[in-house]
């Protein structure tokens, strides 16, 4: 699967209910037996398959519409295949964290609790 925008993101967006560069934007490692789903827009629909989070990404920056931030790491939780992450607005509740963006990648099996390092594409992590 490609790397994709959340439809519900654009949506919230549009309607200045996501702020890229101020709210607590952060990444999770997502297992191999997610399914990317168009319909999906917060991490409660998603959180089954979550194999640990970042803390909130840091150095944000908003370019000619292109979204990016420093590299981050993400702690594995488990030791389970993993094939894609996902960017998300957190808020503190699962119910409300905005699903933005899909980012497929080669599948890797980290062991549970190793730290993973998360090395952002150089010319960002996505566009609009």
């Amino acid at each position: 699967m490609a790397d994709v925008l959340y439809p519900k993101f654009k949506e919230a967006l549009l309607k200045a209910n996501v702020d890229l560069e101020n709210d607590d934007i952060r990444v999770a490692l997502m297992k191999s037996t997610y399914n990317y789903n168009a319909a999906h827009d917060f991490m409660d629909d998603v959180v089954a398959y979550e194999n640990g989070r970042s803390a909130a990404l840091a150095s944000k920056t908003l370019t000619d519409g292109v979204f990016d931030a420093a590299d981050t790491t993400i702690t594995a939780t488990a030791a389970d295949p993993c094939n894609a992450m996902i960017v998300f607005k957190h808020t503190g509740s699962d119910a409300s964290a905005q699903l933005i963006a899909y980012i497929d990648f080669s599948a890797f099996t980290p062991s549970v609790s190793q730290v993973c390092p998360v090395p952002f594409n150089a010319s960002g992590i996505f566009a609009l």
